[in-house]
């Protein structure tokens, strides 16, 4: 037998009103919650953050790392530098794809709703570098197992 998925339970954030500037500290982009009603469910999950570079008067590198969190527990990560030189922009796309394939993390009461966050956190961003989110999207649907 071939198993395929069926996707279920759609929802989906997106922003491109206000950017989010990256410092120091995580930066929550976005959170939803989905209703999951099988154990045996998975979600997949798809992130894209549009986010920006402006440099100072030196050259220098930027590194973030782009989360996606179940119940503030991170499920899956991917690391992203940009460098730059004096004075430049740098206009940057990541995108995050991921199939959680435990979504209820060994408990709960069926149906449940679970909490999925798209997050940054700001591994090196040196002193006088703008870094921002210019939009982002954070999608996750329930897949449910079939079997044919």
């Amino acid at each position: 037998m071939v198993e395929k998925g069926i996707l279920t339970g759609f929802s989906f954030r997106e922003s491109f009103i206000t950017p989010l500037f990256i410092i120091n500290t995580p930066v929550l982009l976005a959170e939803m919650n989905l209703r999951i009603d099988d154990a045996e469910d998975r979600v997949w999950l798809n992130g894209m953050v549009n986010w920006a570079v402006v440099a100072p008067e030196a050259a220098g590198t930027v590194d973030l790392l782009f989360e996606i969190l179940r119940e503030n527990t991170l499920i899956y990560s991917i690391a992203q530098s940009a460098s730059y030189y004096p004075g430049g922009v740098l206009l940057l796309n990541a995108q995050l794809q991921h199939v959680d394939d435990n979504p209820l993390a060994g408990g709960g009461v069926i149906p449940a709703p679970v909490r999925y966050q798209l997050r940054v956190t700001p591994l090196s961003v040196p002193s006088g570098v703008q870094v921002a989110t210019v939009s982002q999207t954070f999608v996750a649907s329930e897949l449910k197992a079939t079997e044919l």
